[in-house]
Order: structure tokens, then sequence, then C-alpha cells
């Protein structure tokens, strides 16, 4: 089997199960399977299914049978908060901006309300932070590809 790729960026929000993190490689270009992801629970593991999504979307874009995943320095939500997909799309915005959302923190009824103007007016105003903090990362992670997808998966995005 012989695969095409293309280097791009991506900045995607992924339901994870009950819950919602984002993932971009779009301040690692140079290395298209260096990959952020910013969980506002702050875990610095992946569910494979989550693996099986991030590696699905960038084996079409990456040459490399290896991502290096970086867990990023993103604000927490609270115990018991049912605001991840909000802090999912405030970092998506940061991100689409240009902006690493590392270290911010946003005020949770700002957050709330920008977010809910953008998505009834389709736009997608940043959410600006109420604190910024040190920038350092959780952790990091490094993924074999062969070995998360499945033989139909690398069939359905390789030709012969």
């Amino acid at each position: 089997m012989s695969c095409s790729y293309v280097t791009v960026s991506v900045c995607k929000v992924l339901n994870v199960g009950d819950h919602w993190i984002t993932v971009t490689n779009v301040f690692t270009l140079d290395h298209p399977n260096d990959v952020y992801v910013y969980d506002s629970l702050l875990r610095q593991v992946l569910p494979t299914d989550t693996v099986v999504q991030l590696t699905s979307l960038l084996r079409r874009h990456v040459e490399s049978d290896r991502i290096r995943i970086m867990f990023g320095n993103c604000d927490r939500q609270r115990h018991f908060s049912r605001l991840c997909r909000y802090y999912a799309l405030a970092a998506a915005y940061a991100v689409c901006d240009r902006r690493d959302p590392s270290g911010w923190e946003y005020d949770r009824s700002v957050m709330v309300a920008i977010i809910d103007n953008n998505l009834s007016t389709n736009s997608v105003d940043v959410v600006p932070p109420d604190v910024t903090v040190a920038e350092e990362n959780l952790g990091t992670l490094v993924i074999n590809i062969p070995y998360v997808m499945s033989h139909r998966q690398r069939r359905a995005l390789c030709s012969r």
C-alpha cells in the first residue's frame, strides 16, 4: 500500500464520550505530527477512541508513522461542571486566531456569553483570558500510528 499526504494545519473540537477537547497542530507546522491537546479536565491520557479519531484525522496530513501529543496547560473546569464544550470552543477560537491558550484562565460567565453569541451569530470572537499564568505543558505522549489504526482504517486512507 502507498499513501499520499498533504501537510495542513488542523484545529478540531473532538467529542470524547461525555467530554469535549480541542486538538491542533497549528503551532507546530514544521512538524505537523506534533499535536497540542487542550483538555479542561487536565488529563494526560487519551482514551483509545480519541487516539483513533486523532490518528485518522492526522494520518491524511502527515508522513510520519508517529504522532507526538503535547498536553497544553489550559483552564480547568470545576468539578461536576458541564462547561467542557465551552472550554473546548474557547481554546479552538484562540487557536484559529493563532493564539496559544496555554495558561489562559477564563471568567466563566464572560466565556459562556461570548461563545453563546458566537454560536448564534456565526462569529469566532476569541474569549479573552481573565488571568494568564505559566504556560508549561503538562506532558507529552508519543503514539505509533500503525499500531492504533485498524486494517480497515488504513485501507480507507491509502490506495494501492
